[in-house]
């Protein structure tokens, strides 16, 4: 719902509706007036002064300040109706004026108030500590009518205005909306407006010599208006109600007689009702327009499904197998990857001081024997897994075995070295690599699809507590080589998967895309698949949607590789640390899918840890337990991150098709994408609605006959993880706020 905005320019100073009050003690502002040619209207707001505070009451269901960036700003904290702070970053290289600061998620329609305060705390290249303010931009419901203030509109029934003419007389008022306003200074004047909708908002006129007004709808208690501001302005929102039910109400506005400025008068110009027609999300899904197949949802087995697999007792363990790879009991993860260790249990014990992050190898020297009951749990859960329907399986690695490795460690020691592998033993890591995948499918009977040799080679890893190695280009071109070769050799029709890039901009920025596939030779030896992984690519606000736009692009050069984003946690970030098993991160979750599939075309996501274990205070599993070691508690504890995901991957199976849908954009606290199944003859929608407010939504097919429509939800409440919900065709299914909903259309 994106509707109307209203721009709230920084020298509207006031403590009424839709003014910046700025922090004064005594007499002295804390913030300087100054003239900018670099903000809007040439002029902003700029304090260094720690503690400053600014704040601006609106109504509406979305916020965004905008204000100058440069080389001596510092971080400010924002802090929307009193809940938790959330810091921006004002820094840049360079002055940058007119520029988005921070934008609110979006929030019930209604009163709101939004408070920015200078920390004192300066980036880290930064020289000053200074915020600016520009201006503020608030998002409001688009109404369904508009009724001017006249003489024509004066009288007693719906959608009239009905005051007293005696203390209300007309003023012209070039900026109103219809040219003239009602004007009274009458104390205890009234003017009433009945109407019929789920919403209604009071415009009217404000300035230095304008009154204070008090507002009410269906005789509830009164919220008192300052309509004062510094200079006179028509056509101003000065109120918004609550949502209210599509029925008939009653609008008081009275005169108090009070003043904050030079007068008491109050000046009317318009009132706009919404009615519930009028937030009705269109949505409408052409099947004949078709962008990228979808081949797989999964999420890595590495780290604690091992000691889970090989401590837990069946039905336990056999829970976890259900939530995370089946269809009927879990969320029907499509994709398995299956972590090849490199041995850091032997020799990085006491430097990994987490034993969660440390794996055996299946092969602890040159031309030493296989032990093959190493990796026991992801062993017992791969199988599992293939139980339950899942067909792909990848193998990945991030580092050698330590005995291949120059400082004979599973991370490489800081220096100038591109990479921790012995220099000639690429062949000997290609054919650790490929015994590993023909024992799998000779006795195991788990054929991989995929090899990924190398992992995230733009970090450097030296200060790592996990296993890792860098490498440059030329390392990872002689190690596909090589393995490609070994893989030719034997016979084994195991594609090769890279980079595995950290980030999205990785592939870019290193290099990835022009020096692998723009080899026509290395090309060659690569499956058709370009890997990345979306980590530090997760601010709505800023760089999610241009950059994967601009990678989109530069991926398009190679029309027959599929991009896949194959690892992804909350790192990096405030909102990822610490455990959550609530909607906030779920729903931070399944917008970053929905841009990933919807911009970077992802035929593939793959969260990073399937189970995130005891010791482990993060967000970056689908499922928790508490379970540390033997005889702890087998727990298993469910994150609405795990149904979220749920929403796509046991909805859009492997082969579905992602298809054009016209509605929300996706820069919306409302987002939604659309996906044809034609072996389950079904059209899927997802929803993803990280607003406080319900979302109606009507959904059109063009050309199908649609024979049922399910909804599947999942939200705060308990028993919403991928609750069914029937739908009437041809008539709006609301969406619950902050919430996941899957719409399965069978035709």
């Amino acid at each position: 719902m994106r509707g109307h905005e209203l721009n709230i320019d920084d020298e509207q100073i006031g403590t009424g509706i839709h003014q910046v009050q700025y922090q004064r003690i005594g007499n002295d502002y804390q913030w300087d007036y100054v003239k900018s040619p670099h903000c809007t209207n040439r002029h902003m707001h700029i304090s260094d002064t720690a503690d400053a505070w600014a704040k601006v009451r609106f109504a509406g269901h979305e916020i965004s300040l905008h204000g100058v960036l440069g080389p001596d700003c510092g971080i400010a904290s924002v802090c929307i109706d009193g809940r938790q702070e959330e810091l921006v970053d004002y820094y840049s290289t360079e002055i940058s004026g007119e520029s988005l600061i921070y934008r609110s998620r979006e929030l019930a329609e209604g009163l709101h108030e939004i408070m920015i305060r200078v920390t004192g705390t300066k980036h880290p290249s930064s020289g000053g500590t200074a915020v600016t303010i520009d201006r503020f931009a608030v998002r409001m419901a688009a109404p369904c009518s508009v009724i001017d203030i006249s003489s024509s509109t004066a009288g007693t029934g719906m959608n009239e205005l009905n005051y007293n003419p005696d203390h209300w007389g007309q003023e012209e008022c070039d900026d109103s909306y219809g040219g003239d306003v009602l004007l009274s200074g009458h104390v205890g004047a009234e003017i009433s407006f009945a109407f019929t909708g789920i919403q209604v908002q009071l415009y009217g006129r404000t300035g230095p010599d304008q009154g204070i007004m008090l507002i009410s709808v269906d005789d509830g208690p009164p919220l008192t208006v300052d309509c004062r501001s510094e200079t006179t302005r028509g056509n101003v929102l000065l109120y918004t109600s609550e949502p209210l039910p599509q029925a008939e109400h009653r609008l008081i506005a009275s005169v108090t007689g009070e003043t904050s400025g030079t007068g008491r008068s109050i000046a009317i110009d318009r009132v706009a009702v919404s009615s519930a027609a009028a937030m009705v999300t269109q949505i409408f899904i052409a099947t004949a327009r078709r962008f990228q197949a979808i081949e797989s949802f999964g999420a890595s087995s590495g780290w604690s499904i091992d000691p889970i697999g090989e401590h837990w007792q069946e039905e336990h363990k056999s829970r976890i197998a259900d939530l995370l790879y089946s269809q009927d009991k879990g969320i029907g993860l499509s994709g398995f990857r299956f972590y090849i260790g490199a041995g850091s249990t032997i020799v990085d014990a006491e430097d990994f001081h987490d034993p969660f992050r440390r794996v055996e190898v299946f092969q602890e020297e040159a031309n030493g024997p296989y032990d093959w009951t190493r990796q026991a749990g992801q062993q017992w859960m791969m199988q599992a897994a293939k139980a339950r329907g899942v067909r792909e399986f990848t193998a990945f690695t991030h580092s050698p075995p330590y005995w291949m490795t120059k400082n004979g460690r599973t991370r490489p020691a800081a220096g100038p070295d591109t990479t921790n592998l012995k220099e000639g033993y690429e062949r000997p890591y290609a054919r650790f690599l490929a015994d590993v995948l023909e024992h799998f499918r000779d006795e195991e009977n788990l054929p991989f699809d995929y090899i990924c040799p190398i992992n995230e080679p733009g970090w450097p890893w030296d200060n790592a507590h996990e296993e890792g190695n860098r490498s440059s280009n030329d390392d990872m071109i002689r190690i596909i080589n090589a393995l490609y070769d070994e893989l030719q050799d034997r016979h084994l029709p195991v594609r090769i998967a890279a980079p595995e890039a950290a980030t999205i901009g990785h592939l870019t920025d290193l290099g990835y895309l022009d020096e692998l596939y723009g080899n026509e030779e290395v090309r060659a030896k690569l499956s058709q698949m370009i890997c990345g992984h979306s980590y530090f690519s997760d601010n709505f606000e800023k760089e999610a949607v241009p950059l994967r736009r601009r990678t989109r692009k530069a991926l398009d050069a190679y029309p027959d590789h599929a991009y896949w984003q194959t690892e992804y946690c909350f790192i990096g970030r405030g909102n990822g640390q610490t455990r959550d098993y609530g909607m906030t991160p779920a729903l931070w979750l399944a917008k970053l899918v929905h841009l990933d599939l919807t911009i970077l075309h992802s035929a593939a996501w793959h969260w990073w840890l399937s189970v995130s274990p005891g010791n482990f205070d993060f967000k970056d599993g689908l499922l928790y337990t508490d379970w540390i070691q033997p005889g702890d508690p087998e727990n298993i504890i469910e994150s609405k991150m795990l149904w979220a995901l749920g929403n796509f991957s046991k909805f859009i199976r492997p082969g579905s098709r992602r298809v054009a849908l016209t509605g929300p954009e996706h820069s919306t606290g409302f987002l939604a994408s659309a996906y044809i199944d034609e072996t389950n003859q079904s059209v899927i929608a997802v929803a993803v609605n990280d607003t406080c407010n319900e979302r109606p939504l009507l959904l059109h097919v063009a050309g199908m006959q649609i024979a049922s429509i399910t909804a599947y939800i999942t939200s705060d409440e308990p028993d919403c993880n991928l609750k069914p919900v029937l739908c009437a065709q041809g008539e709006p299914f609301t969406v619950p706020p902050l919430s996941v909903v899957t719409l399965v259309m069978k035709y």
